[in-house]
C-alpha cells in the first residue's frame, strides 16, 4: 500500500474520532457531567470535593485532587485522580428519570489513592458507614468495576493498633444488590499479601476471603483475625500462608494452612497464665478444627515440642494433643501442687476447661500434697484435679511426707 493510501487512511480515522468525540462531548457536558457530580455527593454519608472536572473525548469523566469525608468531617481518603467512565445507553432512562444516574457508571479507576479505615467500637469498619443505599423508589444501581492502582491505607482497629497497607492494586466488580468480587495484591506492614473474595452487599458481614503470603509479620495481621479473649498472639512470623476466612452473620470459619517462627503469645486458663515463646511449627485449620504439627514451644520457659488437633468449641476448646519434654519444671506450668523436674512423653485429652493427661515419665523428685518422692519412672494420669500413679517403679525409694 503506497504512503498516500496511508495517508488517506490515517486521516479518516482521526476525521471519524473528531466526529464522534465532538458528537460526544457536548452531550456529556450537558447530560453526564451534572450526573457525576450528583452521583459522587448522593453516594456517600459525607462529602467529595474535587479541583477540577474534565471530560475526555469518549465522554468519561475524570476528577482531581479529590477528598472524601464522612459525615462527622473525619478524613476518610484522598485521591490523585478518580476516573468514571459511563455508558452513553443509560443516559435516555435518566434524562427520562425512569431509573438511578448510578447505572450510567461503567467503571471507577482511582489513582494513588489515601484512604483512612477506623474499627468502630461495635466491631464494624468506618467504610462500611459510608455508602448510602441505594434509593428504593429509583431502579438501578451501580454495578461495575472499581480498580485501585498504587492506593495507601491506613488501618487502626478499635484497640487503637495501627496497620499500613502500601503499594495496594486491584480491581473489585461491584454488584450493589448482590454479591460483590474482588482479587487485590498490597503490602501489610513491609510483607506482600494476595487477597481475593466476595462479600454480600446487602449484609457485608457475609464475606469470604482468601489470603495468601510468603511471610508476614504476625503484627500485620493477627489484629484482624478473631481470636478467644484468653488467647493472644503478640509477635511471630507466619511462613506459606494460605487462609480462607469466611463469615455468615457474624460467626467466623477459618480454613488453610500457615507455617510460624518465633510466635509469642499468652494463655489463660483460670488464674494461670501460660507465656508462649519461641514457637515454630506449621498448623492446619479445618473449619473448627487446628491440626498442629512439627512444632517446637517454650510454655513458661519449658521446651515442648507438641502435634495433634484442637477442635475448638463456644466456652472451650477439645484436645487431643501428644507432647514430648526432655525437662520440665511441673510447677511452672500446672497450678494443681505439683512440683519436680520430669521428662517423657504425655497425651492431652478432654477440654481447656477439663483436661486428662496420661503420661510417661521419669523425674528425679516430685512433689505432691505433702509428699515427696525421690526419683521415679512410670505413669501417671491427671484428671480431675486428681494426680493417680500406675506402674511406677521407684529407684532408690525415698518417700516421705513433708520434705
Amino acid at each position: 500500500m503506497t504512503r498516500k493510501k496511508w495517508l488517506l487512511i490515517g486521516a479518516a480515522i482521526l476525521g471519524l474520532s473528531g466526529i464522534v468525540g465532538a458528537s460526544i462531548n457536548p452531550m456529556a457536558q450537558t447530560y453526564i457531567a451534572p450526573m457525576v457530580k450528583e452521583q459522587v455527593n448522593n453516594v456517600i454519608n459525607g462529602s467529595i470535593d474535587y479541583d477540577s472536572l474534565r471530560i475526555n473525548w469518549n465522554g468519561d469523566v475524570v476528577l482531581t485532587d479529590v477528598i472524601i469525608k464522612d459525615r462527622d468531617g473525619h478524613l476518610v481518603g484522598t485521591a490523585q485522580e478518580v476516573a468514571v467512565g459511563v455508558k452513553l445507553s443509560s443516559l435516555p432512562k435518566i434524562i427520562g428519570g425512569n431509573t438511578s444516574g448510578a447505572t450510567a457508571i461503567s467503571s471507577v479507576i482511582v489513582e494513588a489513592p489515601d484512604f483512612h479505615i477506623w474499627q468502630l467500637a461495635d466491631g464494624s469498619w468506618s467504610i462500611t458507614k459510608l455508602v448510602k443505599p441505594s434509593d428504593p423508589n429509583k431502579s438501578g444501581t451501580f454495578d461495575g468495576a472499581v480498580t485501585v492502582n498504587d492506593g495507601r491505607v491506613a488501618l487502626r482497629t478499635k484497640d487503637g493498633i495501627k496497620r499500613n497497607v502500601e503499594n495496594l492494586d486491584g480491581t473489585m466488580a461491584l454488584d450493589m444488590s448482590g454479591m460483590s468480587k474482588g482479587a487485590f495484591t498490597a503490602d501489610v506492614d513491609g510483607s506482600a499479601i494476595t487477597l481475593n473474595g466476595k462479600i454480600d452487599m446487602n449484609n457485608v458481614s457475609n464475606f469470604d476471603l482468601f489470603v495468601q503470603a510468603d511471610e508476614i509479620d504476625t503484627a500485620g495481621i493477627m489484629s484482624f483475625v478473631p481470636l478467644r479473649k484468653d488467647l493472644s498472639v503478640t509477635s511471630g512470623k507466619l511462613q506459606d500462608l494460605h487462609l480462607n476466612l469466611k463469615s455468615e452473620d457474624g460467626k467466623y470459619i477459618m480454613s488453610g494452612n500457615v507455617g510460624f517462627k518465633g510466635l509469642t503469645g499468652t494463655y489463660k486458663r483460670g488464674n494461670t497464665i501460660y507465656n508462649i515463646t519461641d514457637g515454630t511449627g506449621r498448623i492446619m485449620l479445618n473449619n473448627d478444627q487446628i491440626v498442629i504439627s512439627r512444632s517446637s514451644w517454650r510454655v513458661n520457659d519449658q521446651v515442648t515440642k507438641i502435634n495433634g488437633l484442637v477442635t475448638l468449641g463456644k466456652d472451650e476448646e477439645y484436645l487431643n494433643l501428644n507432647v514430648v519434654a526432655d525437662k520440665v519444671d511441673l510447677e511452672a506450668i500446672t497450678d494443681v501442687g505439683v512440683s519436680g523436674i520430669v521428662g517423657g512423653r504425655a497425651h492431652i485429652g478432654g477440654t481447656t476447661v477439663a483436661p486428662r493427661v496420661d503420661a510417661t515419665i521419669a523425674s528425679d523428685g516430685i512433689s505432691y500434697n505433702g509428699y515427696y518422692i525421690d526419683r521415679l519412672q512410670g505413669d501417671i494420669v491427671y484428671d480431675n484435679g486428681l494426680v493417680r500413679t500406675d506402674d511406677v517403679i521407684f529407684a532408690a525409694t525415698a518417700i516421705t511426707r513433708g520434705k
